[in-house]
Formats: C-alpha cells, structure tokens, sequence
C-alpha cells in the first residue's frame, strides 16, 4: 500500500512537461484591388426624346385631300382629290391604317366616294367638271390596281351602296344601279336637288338630298320624296333596323341628327353635340365624327360623350370647317 501512495506522490512532484509553440507565421497583406470602373450611363432612346413621330401630327399622305376610306381583303383604301390645276382623282392603300402607299392617280377629276363589296373595291366620282360633268366608276380586286374604267352618265356621283344584290349610286338629281359594279343602268332622274348620301336597310334604299328631301326606294330605280323643313341633308346610316340622318338648317352649321324607322317618317331634328360632318355605321352602332372628335350610339338618339381624335403618338387631331373628317368602321 505504502509503495503505491509513494509511486503516486513521486509522480504528482514530476515537472509538467510543454510542447514547443511554433511562432506564428507573418501573412503578406492582400495586394488592394483596382477601382471598378463607372458603369457607363445608358444613352436614352430617341423615343423617350422624340414624342413626335414626323408627318405623325396629322397622319400625312401625299398632297391630296381625302374624302373617303373603305376597308375589304384585308386592306385600307383611301380615296381623294388635288383642289389646284390639273385636277385629279387619286388613291391610296395600306393593310394597317398607318403606312401608306405612295398615291397614284384616277382616270377622274375627283373621287367621291369608296365601297367594297363581294371581293372588289369600286371608286365613284366624276370628270370634266367645269366642261361638261361625266360620271365614272373604277374597280379592283386588291386596292392596288385599278384596271376598268366606265363611264356612268354625265352626273356627279356623290356616294354609292350595295343592299338586297344590287349596287346604287346617288349624285346630282340621279341614280343608278347595277347587279356586278361593272354594268350600269341609265341614269334615273329622281329630285332637282344633290342627292348627297345613300343607305339601305329594312329592304329599302335611301337618299338624304339639298333643300330638305329625303327619297326611299325599295328597287333604286323607283323613288318616293318627302321634304321634312328647310334642312339640308348630308349623310345617313343604317343600324339596329333605324336610319339616322345628320343635316344643316339653312345657312348654319349646327348639325341636327333625325331618325326613322323606314324612311319615311322621321323624328323631329334634334341639335346634336358636336358639328358632325359625317355619319358611318359599324355592327351595332352609329359613329359620328367631325371637326377632331367622334361619338358612337347605339339608337341615334343617345350619343357618348364627343372623344378626340389622336394620332399615332397620342395627341389630340386638330381639325376645323370646312375641312371634312373621313371615318372607316371596320366590320
């Protein structure tokens, strides 16, 4: 016992034996890092810059003055005149109502009005005005080209329809028809007045006219008159089985909107919002437009508030008498 507490004791005297500590190793400092460079500043688009596309204002398209568009196959077709010596009729198309063809020129003085029906386009108008008026239509299949050339009568023609298999065009005191858009009756005299717009609906045609007159017909050849006030009639529509009729009162240019059910018996002319110069129909609707705006019905009695018209960068159109605005509806 006395030998193990003794070998214990001499163990517990022992000096503690260390292991050597290795000095620390000096570490170079990390070598600095060179600056990063300025991002470069990004040059802004031209259309952050430039808020207005040139020729954008008012969508111009040659020299010409439009006076109507149709839209079929696929593709815009514009229709107009120069109001400088020579005259000339001219034409335009586009597949997206914002870039043009360059304008090419009618065999006609002034082109008056535009229609496409049943795979064609067909202009109307008339030549030779201060000489002796010869009405004339042109066709195509594309909008592009433009290969038939007829003479219709020794008339204005101021606007053309299609309605129950048959095309009819009104102008100064006449009408026409034709079944193909190629083939013409003679000229039907109706009033002493410009027959100045033409629609067709509940299978009937009808005709706004000067000096107050609105004609009906049910075949285009056959005309009834009746005269409703002192009002001159400038266009009408056909929609949701109404006519709606927009027209002048003497030498004013407050517009007044009718309407009617058949053609016949009218509403008294209310004063509409706006100056409206033209009247065109898209499905279920009447449009309106005149002197920069437009505004839709559905009845021709209720109208929207009037919307600008903007152009493509989305300023206001400023547009004014007497310089008319030409309107599409597309179907």
């Amino acid at each position: 016992m006395m030998v193990l507490c003794t070998g214990l004791l001499v163990g517990c005297d022992k000096e503690e034996e260390y292991e050597p500590v290795m000095p620390p190793v000096e570490q170079p400092d990390e070598p600095n890092k060179p600056e990063e460079p300025e991002v470069p500043v990004k040059i802004p688009s031209t259309n952050d810059i430039i808020k207005i596309k040139i020729g954008d204002i008012n969508m111009i398209v040659g020299t010409q003055n439009w006076n109507g568009v149709a839209y079929g196959n696929g593709r815009y077709v514009a229709i107009g005149d120069v109001s400088s010596t020579p005259l000339n009729g001219y034409v335009t198309s586009s597949t997206d109502g914002v870039n043009w063809a360059t304008p090419q020129t009618l065999y006609m003085d002034f082109a008056t009005a535009v229609l496409y029906n049943n795979g064609k386009f067909i202009i109307a108008g008339f030549t030779n005005f201060q000489t002796g008026t010869e009405g004339y239509i042109i066709t195509s299949t594309d909008g592009m080209n433009w290969t038939y050339n007829k003479k219709v009568g020794t008339n204005k023609w101021n606007d053309i329809v299609y309605g129950n298999g048959k095309y009819v065009m009104v102008g100064n005191s006449y009408t026409v028809t034709s079944t193909d858009g190629m083939n013409w009756t003679a000229p039907q005299y109706v009033i002493p007045n410009s027959l100045n717009a033409v629609a067709y609906g509940n299978g009937k045609f009808v005709a706004v006219c000067n000096n107050s007159y609105i004609v009906t017909s049910a075949d285009g050849i056959t005309w009834t008159k009746k005269q409703l006030n002192t009002y001159t009639w400038e266009d009408i529509a056909y929609v949701n089985g109404k006519f709606v009729a927009i027209g002048t009162k003497g030498y004013s240019i407050v517009v007044y909107i009718i309407t009617s059910t058949d053609g016949v018996n009218w509403s008294t002319p209310q004063k509409a919002e706006r100056n409206w110069v033209v009247l065109t129909q898209s499905n279920d609707k009447f449009i309106a437009c005149g002197n920069g705006h437009y505004s839709t019905s559905t009845d021709g009695l209720i109208w929207t508030t009037p919307i600008p018209l903007k152009d493509e960068s989305g300023n206001e159109i400023s547009l004014s008498i007497p310089f008319n605005d030409v309107i599409c509806a597309m179907p």
